[in-house]
């Protein structure tokens, strides 16, 4: 192994091992917090593991201690790294120019590229306070493509020196610039510097890094539909995140996993997490403060897997499970898919206003290719012409793409009863199943042309509601009961009840459904009122008395979210005060999750 000077007792050993999240922790941790260079590098370290609030107020604290202007530029870039990915750090004030006179490094200079780069691709789409003004052009595409490539040809330009030290030094960059490259569509790039990546992490003796290059090539390779190739890397990502305990990245890899299995098998991967439980591990888990953009991909992954399952409002509950589209972290192609799956739920319920509102955000993002594929498709969608299959498609080399293009083509083909051009739809996607060895996407063709099953007729009274959304959570029968003042006995006979009403048959499947309620003489709304897991918890908060600020810091979620969440509830259930909602939802979910002073007194009755 090279020896590389600086470094901490025993850094180079965990370095060389598997685990990035084994440096962020201990006395490894301890020791590098030592000196603002051992900080730096400590936070660099957490960025990647998926630590973000942790290196953010570490370098926000060193920073002000630190006169050497190299160093401080190298750690202002590092901080604006982290900005990019989470907004709700602040504003974004990183330029690429850097201070007069300060000679950057190498990997300074790529990681400032990326930073601007990324910042750009994650704020494209979302409205800014005082409204749109003009779209983006395509001299703006031209920059951000011009911001890939001279991060690309910079780190490549780096690991060819093959210097250990300045390696190490980049080590986030070989992760972060393959991804780059493939945010923009550029998959071969992609690939080709996440193999120099690999290679030069070999030759340095940084095997911490495995696992996040063998996810990025396993993502390269879905998008290519090399579907064998993508599933060996995803296992082996997976393998490794798993055995180092790094589960925001493990959860992540799992949707990857997920996404290949609805293309290639009947069923998702044996022996491991299904969707439901993946999407329960999603609501309950603590990604929220690590970095969010990762609990939001997979939240689009499995609303990809819905989708391509004919599931589109099951994929609009999984995308709105924390927020509006505004709310969610996620680069350009993403946000613009994630717009496009909400859209086609908004068309199927005959929500032209929402439909013409996700139109308006991919009209106002920077028209990449991918863009432009996607906007070509709502279009078609919201004007009730049929979907075309644009060349540009091909041109991208975007396996994934040309699936999910001529799916689209079958399904639209399908719903607007044109047989025979379905049948031909049906013969073009098997024919690239076929040849892509994603056959099992045949089978699941051949459903469209079956009738849907009619959904179940039960409904929930307001504490099957409670007591079913408490189970959704994760809650243990036993828990339940003390949050609600119930027996055990009784709440389980409001979970078996609340089952059988919704025609499923496994407590983990209430995670994943609308939770139909009855809310009697309460409401103007004569139907059952169909609520999301997210907005039964909301509601049965505010007849805890919690207020939309504790609401928020018990879900984890943002106050602005929780006032979406109410108005959605009030709209679905025409109650038009928090006071009605409180009278009809008036026992209490998560009570003890609830400061003290907002408890209040305890209903038994139900």
């Amino acid at each position: 192994m090279p020896v590389i000077r600086g470094l901490v007792d025993g850094e180079a050993a965990a370095l060389a091992g598997r685990s990035l999240p084994a440096l962020t922790g201990g006395a490894l941790a301890a020791a590098l917090e030592s000196s603002p260079s051992g900080v730096l590098r400590l936070a660099r370290y957490e960025q990647l593991s998926g630590r973000e609030r942790p290196a953010h107020d570490r370098l926000t604290a060193v920073l002000p201690t630190v006169a050497d202007p190299s160093l401080r530029r190298d750690l202002e870039v590092q901080l604006q790294l982290g900005v990019a990915f989470e907004p709700a750090f602040g504003a974004f004030t990183l330029s690429l120019d850097g201070p007069p006179g300060v000679v950057e490094s190498s990997a300074t200079a790529v990681r400032a590229l990326v930073a601007v780069a990324f910042d750009r691709l994650v704020m494209d789409g979302i409205e800014p306070a005082g409204g749109w003004t003009a779209a983006p052009s395509v001299a703006d595409w031209a920059e951000q493509l011009s911001l890939e490539e001279r991060a690309r040809l910079g780190l490549l330009e780096l690991l060819a020196r093959d210097d250990p030290a300045e390696i190490l030094d980049a080590i986030d960059l070989l992760y972060w610039v393959p991804t780059l490259s493939l945010a923009h569509s550029l998959v071969v790039e992609g690939l080709q510097v996440a193999d120099a990546a690999r290679r030069a992490a070999e030759r340095a003796g940084l095997g911490a890094i495995g696992p996040f290059l063998d996810h990025i090539t396993g993502c390269c390779y879905t998008t290519q539909l090399r579907v064998a190739e993508a599933a060996d890397m995803v296992d082996r990502a997976l393998a490794g995140f798993e055995e180092s305990g790094n589960w925001s990245w493990w959860m992540h890899v799992r949707s990857i996993q997920h996404v290949l299995a609805v293309m290639s098998r009947e069923q998702p991967p044996g022996g491991g997490t299904s969707s439901s439980e993946l999407e329960r591990l999603l609501l309950m888990g603590d990604w929220r403060d690590g970095r969010r953009s990762l609990g939001h991909s997979v939240l689009m992954e499995l609303a990809i897997v819905l989708t391509s399952l004919g599931d589109a409002d099951g994929a609009r509950r999984i995308i709105l499970a924390d927020g509006d589209i505004d709310d969610l972290v996620l680069t350009n192609p993403d946000r613009a898919l994630t717009a496009e799956m909400l859209c086609a739920a908004a068309v199927a319920d005959g929500d032209t206003v929402e439909a013409a509102r996700l139109q308006r955000i991919v009209d106002h993002m920077m028209p990449s290719p991918y863009v432009l594929i996607v906007r070509e498709r709502m279009q078609a969608l919201l004007s009730g012409t049929a979907v075309q299959e644009a060349p540009v498609v091909e041109d991208l080399g975007h396996g994934f793409e040309v699936f999910r293009t001529r799916w689209l083509l079958l399904s639209d083909a399908v719903r607007r009863g044109r047989r025979d051009a379905a049948l031909g739809a049906l013969a073009n996607l098997d024919a690239y199943a076929t040849e892509a060895r994603i056959a099992a996407v045949r089978t699941r063709a051949v459903q469209l042309f079956r009738a849907p099953v009619a959904p179940a007729d039960g409904v929930l009274s307001t504490r099957q509601l409670e007591v079913a959304t408490l189970a959704a959570a994760g809650r243990t029968n036993r828990e339940i009961a003390a949050a609600l003042f119930l027996g055990v006995r009784t709440v389980e006979g409001y979970v078996a009840s609340a089952l059988r009403a919704l025609g499923l048959a496994r407590r983990e499947d209430l995670a994943t459904v609308s939770l139909p309620v009855s809310l009697g003489a309460a409401s103007e709304v004569a139907e059952p009122v169909y609520l999301t897991l997210r907005q039964g918890q909301v509601a049965a908060l505010i007849a805890a008395g919690a207020s939309n600020l504790d609401i928020a810091d018990t879900l984890g979620i943002t106050e602005k979210t929780v006032d979406k969440h109410i108005a959605a509830i009030k709209d679905r259930t025409g109650l038009g005060t928090r006071t009605a909602i409180a009278a009809s939802f008036h026992t209490v979910l998560a009570r003890a999750a609830l400061p003290a002073e907002v408890r209040g007194p305890v209903r038994a009755d139900g």
